[in-house]
């Protein structure tokens, strides 16, 4: 993993409030009042008048949609403070149609000036399989990943979301990832320093013991 924390965050109703915005868009044109509170699970076409269905995500296809997506709150407070620490890395991870990539990139980068993926493209990765990729955390509102992902699965709370239960780390807003990240933290250093200032002279046993546990925080 190397010394870095490797932090994955989704884009859409993670950083931004995509589903609301899409809605909004949805329900003009086709004369509808839905809600995100109505969409109850992953298939969002479910949920739309018949004429309509899976034919909903191609609203965010058009120009200049992802531009006017609100941004969600304490997002930006919240990750200016990650990225505060030299041994964090935060990555923007999202499944974005090909149309939409330079989109969400501009948009990313109006928002979000420390992950700039015109700066630093190493930032943004765009992938449907987010299992795929190495990550400590990752931050997420999709139902269908948290098995498979070989780090801690923080789940977004949503309404689309809400079978999975307590089955993972569950967060209900941007203030709740800074107090489970204050802990994360917090307890690393405690449990490092306790080693790192007898580590000198220390019984082969108690080394051991102390490396897997430093390889249990990074899993």
């Amino acid at each position: 993993m190397g010394n870095k924390i490797k932090i994955g965050i989704d884009l859409d109703d993670v950083l931004s409030c995509f589903v609301p915005h899409l809605l909004q868009k949805y329900n003009i044109e086709y004369q509808d009042d839905l809600k995100p509170s109505d969409i109850t699970s992953w298939e969002i076409g479910n949920f739309t008048k018949q004429e309509c269905g899976s034919k909903i995500l191609d609203i965010a296809l058009g120009k200049n949609f992802f531009q006017y997506v609100p941004v969600m709150p304490h997002a930006q407070d919240v990750i200016n403070w990650l990225d505060t620490f030299d041994n964090v890395k935060l990555y923007v991870v999202t499944s974005a149609h090909p149309y939409t990539v330079r989109d969400k990139a501009d948009w990313i980068a109006k928002h979000f000036p420390c992950l700039n993926p015109l700066v630093d493209t190493d930032r943004f990765i765009s992938l449907k399989d987010k299992t795929l990729i190495d990550l400590d955390f990752i931050i997420d509102d999709n139902p269908n990943y948290g098995n498979e992902f070989k780090g801690k699965y923080i789940l977004f709370d949503k309404a689309w979301n809400q079978s999975l239960g307590d089955k993972y780390i569950r967060v209900y807003n941007w203030l709740d990832i800074m107090k489970y990240f204050k802990q994360v933290f917090d307890n690393n250093d405690k449990n490092i320093g306790v080693h790192v200032d007898n580590i000198k002279g220390m019984p082969k046993n108690e080394f051991i013991a102390f490396c897997l546990k430093i390889m249990n925080m990074r899993h």
